[in-house]
Order: C-alpha cells, then structure tokens, then sequence
C-alpha cells in the first residue's frame, strides 16, 4: 500500500471532514463550459445581480459564493462571497468555465468541486457535452449528486434525453432536471413582474431549492455522497 497510502489518507481525512459537516448548509457547485448562463442562472435565483455575465466570453474568474448571513466558510481557493441568500441551508457557488484554458481557473472550479455537497450540471443546446467539463467531474463518480439545468430553454426541442443518457454513460445519475430560461426570468424579477410561461421549470427549481432540499434530504445527499467515496477507498485497498 505504500503507493496508495497518501491518497488513502486523504480519503480518510476527507470522510471525517464530511461526517463534521452533515448538519451544515449544502454546498451546490454551478458547473459548465463558457456561456452556458451560470453566472445569469445565480442572478436568476437571486433576484439581483451578483455576477457579471456575458454570452460570448468567459467572465468568471474566481467563484461567486451566494450564502445565507451568518455563514461560516472555508474554501480553498479565493472566492467573492455574497451574503443575504433567503434559502437558509444552501449555499450556490458560481464557478470559472470549466472549458477555459486558463490553468488558474480550472484550479478553481476543481477546489469548489471538493468542497461541495450537489453540483448543479449547466448546459443548453450547442454546449452540454464538452469533454473539459467530463474530465473535471469523471474523477468524482458516485461521490457527488448531480442535477442538470438546462439554461437557455425555447420552443426548440430540449436536449434532456440525450444528456441524461450521456451522463449515465459517464456513471453518473441525475436526481433532477430542469429546463428552464434564466434570462427572463431574472429579467422579470428586476421588473418586479410575475412569473411567465416562457420561464419553463424555474418555478419547480425553486420550489425544488426552497422547499425539497430540507434538512433531511441534504443529510440524506451528504450520506449518499460519503458512502461512494468509502466504496472507492475500499476498492482501492482491497486492489
């Protein structure tokens, strides 16, 4: 085992770290290649602007921490933390562009993805596939939940199937999918209008934030995620 020891002891420390942590806040990561609306969908669920966005080019370069007042916090990497989230026991982290070609900031999203409890898989129909964002997530397998948000829904056909089935082909499964147009509807909230048709699931997303992920489910989440990384370092030591 002297090869393995290291990476053993990691796992170790990161399952008692995990442990400490199940009665804490939920830690979502949003995930996903340049202009896929991360940084709108996080204003979106806001109701305010916190990070900048832009369609055509990169602009997050280090993770927007959305958080409930009063929480405690210790990511590794540099971080632009925003308190006042209504939503009590989440915290939603907007992460760099996983498809960027700067070193620093694939380091960064990589050390949210540490961190966090659920991530929250963004994509819509030109980009939801590209191999960056696989060779990020492949190494956390059965060790972390996954919930697609599809970002930039319209009257054209969703890519729901296909990605569901290209994620399984990854070995992940994904609890929820929501299709929705983070655009509209944050442009709608900064009005001060109602919610639209045109908005698709956001309401379900919301719901689905506010009300499903209770204490309960977030202790059930952090289980399950703890228990896929047991596996694994049981299957290590006993190869």
């Amino acid at each position: 085992l002297r090869h393995e020891s290291d990476r053993l002891a990691q796992r170790v420390a990161e399952l008692r770290a995990r442990e400490q942590r199940l009665d804490d806040v939920l830690i979502i990561a949003l995930v996903g290649g340049s202009g896929v609306g991360k940084s709108t969908l996080l204003n979106a669920l806001a109701g305010d602007t916190l990070a900048k966005t832009s369609e055509y080019r990169p602009c997050t370069s280090i993770p927007t921490v959305y958080h409930p007042p009063g929480t405690r916090l210790e990511f590794s990497t540099d971080t632009h933390n925003v308190s006042g989230s209504a939503l009590e026991q989440l915290v939603i982290v907007d992460t760099p562009d996983s498809d960027t070609i700067e070193k620093a900031h694939r380091a960064s999203v990589t050390q949210i993805l540490q961190h966090c409890d659920l991530i929250m898989m963004c994509g819509d129909a030109e980009k939801y596939l590209d191999e960056a964002t696989w060779s990020l997530l492949r190494p956390l397998q059965h060790e972390r939940g996954i919930v697609c948000v599809e970002t930039k829904a319209s009257i054209a056909p969703s890519v729901r199937e296909h990605w569901i089935a290209r994620l399984k082909e990854e070995g992940f499964e994904p609890a929820q999918y929501f299709r929705v147009n983070s655009l509209r509807t944050f442009d709608r909230k900064i009005a001060g209008g109602t919610p639209d048709a045109d908005e698709f699931d956001f309401p379900q997303l919301e719901t689905y934030l506010q009300s499903e992920l209770d204490r309960e489910q977030i202790r059930r989440i952090k289980r399950s995620n703890a228990s896929g990384l047991l596996s694994k370092t049981i299957a290590t030591v006993h190869d």
